[in-house]
C-alpha cells in the first residue's frame, strides 16, 4: 500500500492523531481502464433497473436495501443515491417483465360452486321457514302477527351479510384468497 491518500469527491479530509498534521489530501480520479464499481451494482440490480420507469424507483430500491448517501459516496464514488440511480437507469436497458398468466375463470372447483349455490339458496329457505309466521291473525297494524319478528330477523341477517362481505373483500384487498 502506498503512502498516498485516496479521497472521494466531497469526503472530509481525515484527521490524524493529535499533534500531527494530516498529509495533504488529494482526490484522485479513477483511471479510464479501471472497472467502475457501479457496474457490479447494475448487474446485481438488473431486474429492478430494467423494470423501472423512472430513476426515483431505483433510488427508492437502493434506500430500501439500506444504502445511505455516505455509502454510495464511499463505495461507488457518486454524489448521492439519486445520482447513482440516474446512472443505473441510463446503463440498464428497459425490459418490462411479462405479467403472469391469468387463471382461467371457466375452470372452477365443483366444491366451491356447490357451496356458493347453497349460500344463494338460503334466502329462499328463509322464506319457506317464515311462511307459518305470516298466517296468523292480524295485529294492531293490520299485518300478520309474525311480521315484526320476521322484519327484525331480515334486517339482522342483512347486516350480518354486509359485515361478512366487508371482511371478505378486505381480506381479498390484503392479498388473501
Amino acid at each position: 500500500m502506498s503512502g498516498t491518500l485516496r479521497l472521494l469527491p466531497g469526503a472530509p479530509p481525515p484527521k490524524g492523531p493529535p499533534g500531527r498534521t494530516a498529509p495533504a489530501a488529494r482526490s484522485r480520479r479513477r483511471p479510464s481502464w479501471a472497472a467502475d464499481p457501479l457496474d457490479a451494482l447494475a448487474e446485481e440490480m438488473a431486474e429492478v433497473c430494467a423494470a423501472a420507469v423512472h430513476p426515483d424507483e431505483i433510488a427508492a430500491h437502493l434506500e430500501s436495501e439500506g444504502l445511505t448517501g455516505e455509502q454510495i459516496q464511499r463505495r461507488y464514488g457518486r454524489r448521492d443515491t439519486f445520482e447513482a440511480a440516474a446512472e443505473l437507469f441510463a446503463r440498464v436497458p428497459r425490459a418490462f417483465p411479462e405479467p403472469p398468466p391469468a387463471p382461467d375463470p371457466w375452470r372452477g372447483d365443483p366444491g366451491t360452486a356447490l357451496l356458493r349455490g347453497l349460500v344463494f339458496t338460503l334466502p329462499g329457505l328463509g322464506y319457506a321457514l317464515a311462511a307459518p309466521f305470516l298466517t296468523g291473525p292480524p295485529d294492531r297494524l293490520g299485518l300478520p302477527a309474525g311480521t315484526g319478528a320476521l322484519a327484525a330477523s331480515a334486517l339482522a341477517a342483512w347486516a350480518w351479510n354486509q359485515a361478512l362481505a366487508h371482511r371478505a373483500y378486505a381480506a381479498l384487498a390484503a392479498g388473501g384468497r
